[in-house]
């Protein structure tokens, strides 16, 4: 059950050079305690990993990488105008947008061609064109690695939020999502307020999903063809007042109300502005993406501190120019 020296570089969209000191395939719940089993014996730290569509590797992940494939889809109720549905957390996200749509099951198509796994969602709460996942999520069922309790978090202690959740901040590393649970109307009512979507009249839940393909696939590179971790950058939020003098100093510059006074900024366009869309570094090969700025690409499938040497000369441009830092979105592992 546990493979020493497993080459991670396959198991990662950025194709960062890497190797898991030990790694285990789970299933099951059952095979995920018999390798916390195992990794409670030897002593060592346990990181779990799904698609690796949003990670960073080290060159050496030492401890137990946990390669998560729990799957299963199970009905819990129906009502009227909805739909509650338990996910196993190993599935594949755009198979199940396009799965549950068909069923008749709707909310998720604008989220259609998201790379990772149904675990992974809920984690950073992926959004795309006007919908976040928060929105249908009910309740997150968890396991802890370190004690083994399983632990349901209901919408309201997942602590959603831009991008984020309590899986990514006060909760980090600490829990193996095995499933979630999504509530799901039978009603459609397709968001097409954003971009290439307003174009679009009377669509059919098929219809929008093919079109949000078809737009994700111009803007971003297919990850194994050309390694990347999609959109590198979150949008960075600043208050009224920094986005009132931001739009006097450089007009034009894109801004989005976030509530609470708060503005979001498109991360994208900053890139751009400072002139990093499509630059890359000579030697690693390491650049942006030239059809999206937001993504940083690893070609050569160098190390991570490559990618993060790269990132950091993006956000020193942006800070120098805008006066505002620009967060990662993949998380480090290992």
């Amino acid at each position: 059950m546990i493979i020493r020296n497993l080459d991670l570089q396959p198991h990662q969209t950025m194709a960062c050079a890497s190797q898991a000191e030990a790694a285990a395939r789970v299933r099951s719940l059952a095979e995920l305690r018999e390798a916390l089993a195992w990794a409670a014996v030897q002593g060592c730290p346990v990181r779990v990993l799904g698609e690796g569509s949003n990670v960073l590797a080290a060159e050496r992940v030492d401890g137990l990488t946990l390669i998560n494939e729990m799957v299963g889809l199970q009905v819990v109720r129906q009502s009227d105008t909805t739909v509650t549905v338990d996910v196993g957390s190993g599935i594949n996200w755009h198979w199940w947008v396009r799965f549950s749509s068909a069923q008749g099951w709707h909310g998720l198509e604008n989220l259609a061609l998201i790379p990772g796994t149904v675990g992974a969602a809920p984690v950073q709460n992926i959004g795309a064109y006007g919908v976040e996942v928060e929105a249908f999520v009910e309740q997150v069922e968890a396991l802890n690695l370190r004690s083994g309790e399983q632990r349901i978090f209901r919408h309201k202690d997942c602590a959603f939020s831009y991008r984020d959740s309590v899986f990514k901040g006060a909760e980090r590393e600490l829990w193996l999502i095995t499933r979630v649970r999504f509530c799901l109307p039978f009603h459609f009512s397709p968001v097409l307020t954003y971009g290439p979507l307003q174009s679009l009249q009377n669509p059919t839940p098929r219809g929008l999903i093919d079109q949000v393909c078809q737009v994700r696939q111009q803007k971003l590179p297919n990850p194994w063809q050309m390694p990347n971790a999609g959109s590198f950058f979150t949008n960075p939020v600043v208050d009224q007042a920094q986005a009132d003098a931001l739009q006097k100093a450089f007009p034009g510059i894109p801004v989005f109300p976030a509530g609470q006074g708060r503005c979001k900024l498109a991360a994208g366009w900053l890139i751009d502005q400072a002139g990093w869309k499509g630059q890359s570094d000579p030697e690693s090969g390491v650049g942006t993406w030239p059809q999206q700025a937001l993504v940083i690409v690893n070609p050569q499938k160098r190390p991570r501190s490559d990618v993060l040497a790269f990132a950091e000369r993006i956000q020193e441009a942006v800070e120098d120019r805008y006066e505002v830092r620009l967060e990662r979105e993949p998380r480090l592992f290992g």
